[in-house]
């Protein structure tokens, strides 16, 4: 059996971003939760002692003054196990089996009870008062409560216990800024908690924790308690680095719908929860503050009592029962701290094998390509800017018309097994299709697979020409450089951070990147390609936009300075002294400048100097998608499916349409005719009046990108899809 740190290790019960967590056996019988860190963290023995050192300023933080305050469960210990070389970190198991007399009692964390029924509103104000003392607590102390995650928080019916909070956060600031002037500062983790439970101030690399971050953390728990959904879900990472201001109001609706059947108590918590989860940390209140609003409620003896009350019977409720005796082999029961899908792994629920969706049908090349075609792989310097989609034989076509009335019907139908994140790129009679993490050239007459090339990971990015190789953006941070004429010769450049779903750009011999950890370039010359070198875009702000550029200026969209602009040969940053909100939206750049919407639905023309020259309020909704210039209009998509015409001038609105799209992609625009992903069909609308006719019927759901060439329609599907339409 394993050991580490002087503990049997039993079996692996979650994972984490500290590390690996382990049901273990200390010496003196008793079980623990033994984390396994990760090596990231830097040199397991330097980790080791940052853990210590951590540990022992936990064990000083004590008891909370008042005996109806949450409970810090205190680590065992940490250390370095030299047998492991790994640095490791252990606490107290909190178990859900019937406890003996010389055992701790049952507990339950937080997910698992939620899973049961949501806190009723009386045990939900009994957790905000116990969470909002143990935050100033812990504060009095220089200790915090941000990125506390409801599988960290337990309850017991005595109270709340909270497990693992600060460590990470510890952990990063000694990384950052060593305890020694010996001590070199490392890399650390861009993300050391969850990002679904990360105040947004928390979300950047240079910031530190403060007293409303831990206000911040104690409403999410809450808000989770209540209504079994976090309030602010990311999709992603870089979705969880922007501002989530489209879900503001599908989060106070949650929590309306949760307080509307618990009168005051209820009407208490959904205000304080609001008001702490504010976007701006100087908004929220202080944990004090939030504390005070339970004190008129809970001052009254009688009424402590029913809170208590309620919260013992609630936690009571939702305790594991014990099964009854049953004369098959024991089942092990899910371990508590562990995510649901380790639950499920635990339990046998998933001792299926997984279907990645990729058959082997599905992965078999092509074969019967045309060979009187040309080469693409002989013309990749010359690659078209424009991207194209491809196609294979199918059966009966439907058809439909587009908004002059013209007929199309469809050719082509191939599957590509995975989904079609991003366009296809037209290279000389051929297709190249990124799916999954493969990359397929195929043929665009025929839609056969004529060459597969790997990429080690996932991507979701449009690949770009550069060094006479085809580039691709990876989400684990790195780009992935493939030679069509060697499927097997690829380069990998690594740098910091996420580059999320966007393409690099290239100007001149350098390939640029932005990431959640900065700006990166890379310089090819006549000895090769050079390390990445980093641009200090002041003030820090992760790049979590794609980025544009016209060969001499780069545009750079951000939270804080809107958009700005980065002049590549002096390395000046210019940007506008009023700022607004422009994370996560795509520019596109025209002669006068560059178009971008924002979050408050407006749309801004910027001029090359970065100083807005016009500014429209085309929607109230967020306009996150680039902008599209055709027939002398300025077309834009809203988050609620409106699809806008603007002036070119940004004086008016010529039109305006609304459809079922998402508003996350642009708009397709061929021969006076708008198309547009719905969810489950192409809309089709006219250029000139919005006037919307016959849309295509298409044979798979959610149509995710709609390419046009000279008398094709290529249309891109989620599910992996691909289907070529021509004019009949």
């Amino acid at each position: 059996m394993r050991s580490l740190g002087g503990y049997q290790l039993g079996h692996q019960v979650g994972s984490g971003v500290l590390g690996d967590t382990w049901l273990a056996v200390g010496e003196n019988g008793e079980q623990a939760a033994v984390k396994m860190l990760h090596p990231e963290w830097g040199d397991p023995q330097r980790t080791g002692r940052r853990a210590q050192k951590i540990v022992d300023q936990l064990k000083q933080l004590g008891t909370p003054h008042h005996q109806h305050a949450a409970r810090y469960a205190t680590p065992l210990g940490a250390g370095y196990d030299e047998q492991e070389q790994r640095a490791w970190i252990a606490r107290s198991w909190f178990s859900s089996e019937p406890s003996a007399d010389d055992r701790p009692e049952q507990a339950v964390d937080l997910i698992t009870a939620v899973s049961s029924r949501s806190l009723p509103a009386e045990a939900a104000l009994y957790l905000l008062w116990q969470l909002a003392g143990l935050a100033r607590h812990m504060h009095s102390r220089r200790l915090t409560l941000a990125g506390l995650k409801p599988s960290n928080l337990f309850l017991t019916t005595r109270g709340a216990h909270v497990v693992d909070a600060h460590l990470a956060l510890g952990l990063r600031s000694l990384l950052r800024f060593p305890e020694s002037p010996s001590a070199a500062a490392g890399p650390a983790p861009h993300l050391w908690a969850e990002v679904t439970w990360l105040p947004p101030e928390l979300r950047r690399a240079d910031t530190v924790a403060r007293e409303s971050s831990s206000v911040y953390a104690v409403a999410a728990a809450v808000a989770y308690a209540c209504t079994g959904s976090a309030l602010y879900p990311p999709v992603d990472v870089i979705d969880a680095l922007m501002q989530r201001k489209a879900a503001r109001g599908a989060a106070e609706q949650s929590l309306d719908e949760w307080a509307v059947h618990y009168g005051n108590p209820g009407r208490k918590v959904r205000r304080a929860v609001l008001r702490s989860l504010r976007h701006r940390p100087s908004a929220r209140p202080s944990a004090k503050r939030l504390s005070r609003v339970t004190t008129p409620l809970l001052r009254n003896k009688e009424l402590l009592q029913h809170c208590h009350g309620v919260w013992t019977r609630y936690v009571r409720s939702v305790l594991p029962r014990p099964a009854p005796p049953s004369p098959q082999a024991p089942r092990r029961a899910p371990a508590l701290g562990a995510s649901p899908r380790r639950q499920e792994l635990d339990t046998g629920l998933s001792s299926a094998p997984l279907d990645t969706g990729q058959s082997s049908a599905r992965r078999k090349d092509g074969t019967g390509a045309h060979a009187a075609r040309p080469d693409p792989r002989a013309a990749l310097a010359q690659l078209s800017p424009t991207p194209a989609t491809v196609a294979q034989p199918a059966a009966p076509a439907p058809t439909g018309t587009g908004g002059s009335q013209e007929t199309w019907r469809r050719l082509w139908s191939v599957e590509t097994g995975g989904p079609l994140l991003c366009p296809p790129l037209a290279l000389n009679g051929h297709l190249l299709v990124t799916s999954g993490d493969t990359a397929q050239l195929l043929d665009e007459y025929t839609g056969e697979r004529t060459t597969v090339y790997p990429l080690a990971g996932p991507a979701e990015s449009t690949p770009v020409p550069w060094a006479h190789r085809l580039w691709w953006a990876q989400r684990d941070g790195a780009l992935i450089g493939h030679d069509l004429k060697d499927p097997g010769g690829a380069i990998r450049l690594h740098v910091d951070g996420d580059p999320g779903t966007h393409s690099p750009v290239v100007v001149d011999n350098d390939l640029l990147i932005g990431t959640t950890g900065g700006l990166f370039s890379f310089h090819q010359d006549e000895h090769g390609i050079s390390p990445p070198s980093r641009h200090l875009v002041q003030p820090y702000e992760p790049l979590v936009t794609q980025l544009a550029t016209d060969g001499t200026r780069l545009w750079i969209p951000g939270e804080r300075r809107g958009l700005s602009v980065l002049v590549l040969a002096t390395g000046e940053t210019r940007s506008s002294v009023e700022g607004w909100d422009s994370a996560g939206c795509t520019p596109t750049v025209a002669p006068d400048g560059v178009y971008i919407g924002a979050w408050t639905g407006h749309v801004r023309l910027v001029g090359p100097d970065g100083m807005p020259y016009r500014r429209y309020g085309a929607s109230t909704f967020p306009i996150t998608a680039p902008p599209v210039l055709a027939e002398g209009l300025v077309l834009v998509t809203d988050r609620a499916g409106a699809v806008i015409a603007l002036s070119a001038d940004l004086e008016d609105i010529v039109w305006s349409t609304f459809t079922d799209t998402d508003g996350r992609g642009p708009v397709t625009v061929a021969h006076g005719t708008v198309y547009v992903c719905g969810a489950d069909s192409v809309r089709c609308l006219d250029a000139r009046s919005g006037r919307e006719t016959t849309p295509l019927t298409v044979d798979s759901p959610r149509p995710v990108h709609v390419t046009a060439t000279s008398d094709r329609l290529h249309v891109s599907f989620a599910d992996g899809r691909l289907s070529t339409w021509c004019r009949s």
